[in-house]
């Protein structure tokens, strides 16, 4: 058996892996509605691909390589040329698993609610039962402050002082080199930060999938809001604090 294994390797050896990266994916003007991907290659060739920043695929090696050129915005005949290449298959059959992946990937995309289990024949894997080699979110509390009147409600002794700007730059440009896709920002309240608004931006150059956490009254303030939407903010989530009129205009 391990004569015929050697024979098989010698005239058709395994194709060498990528090597690990990260990579985003941001949807061109013309598609229907804007998506972003992030593909991180693991070292053993397998891949992990986030949609969305919320529906998350492991992937073997083979479909690693499929999203790769996916997310390099390689056309499916580029793609079935070096897959059928590298694995020595029929190209007409690379070209036939390259457009269906894509067609399943687009499916995740433009169907809401989808059981990618029932219907798209990917293997769900539940968030952190498999070894990762990285986070797939970072959240980073800017500050413990409030901004209210009344006592703080988020703690404030666990930090002895807030990190200054260049610090969570650092932060930031090491979470996007491990391969962090999705960032989001909290608190205490966030837009108490004066360098949010330049936080999100360097978030968004990056490629990363920028979130906010906030009580929203800040986004009352239409001047604010503009520059948050203009800095590449991808979602916010409002706790809302129904007494204050402030936070229901926002």
């Amino acid at each position: 058996m391990k004569q015929i294994q050697a024979i098989r390797n010698r005239f058709f050896p395994k194709p060498n892996i990528l090597p690990s990266g990260f990579f985003a994916f941001q949807s061109p003007p013309e598609a229907s509605r804007p998506y972003r991907m992030h593909l991180r290659l693991e070292k053993d060739g397998t891949g992990v691909l986030v949609v969305n920043a919320q529906t998350v695929l492991h992937l073997n090696q083979t479909a690693a390589e499929l999203a790769y050129h996916i997310v390099n915005y390689d056309s499916v005949e580029v793609s079935a040329r070096e897959i059928a290449k590298r694995y020595n298959v029929p190209e007409a059959k690379a070209l036939e698993d390259a457009i269906d992946f894509q067609e399943r990937i687009h499916s995740l995309i433009d169907t809401p609610d989808l059981d990618p289990v029932m219907f798209l024949d990917f293997n769900r894997v539940d968030p952190y039962s498999t070894e990762i080699s990285a986070p797939y979110r970072l959240d980073c509390a800017l500050t413990y402050q409030t901004g209210d009147e009344t006592p703080n409600s988020a703690p404030t002794d666990r930090v002895r002082r807030e990190l200054v700007t260049d610090e969570w730059k650092t932060i930031l440009l090491k979470a996007w080199q491990v391969g962090i896709p999705q960032i989001v920002f909290t608190g205490g309240e966030p837009t108490i930060r004066p360098d949010l608004v330049e936080l999100i931006s360097i978030t968004e150059n990056q490629g990363q999938v920028a979130g906010l956490l906030t009580n929203g009254k800040r986004l009352a303030e239409p001047e604010y809001l503009h520059r948050l939407l203009d800095s590449g903010l991808d979602h916010v989530m409002i706790v809302l604090d129904p007494e204050s009129t402030q936070a229901w205009e926002a």
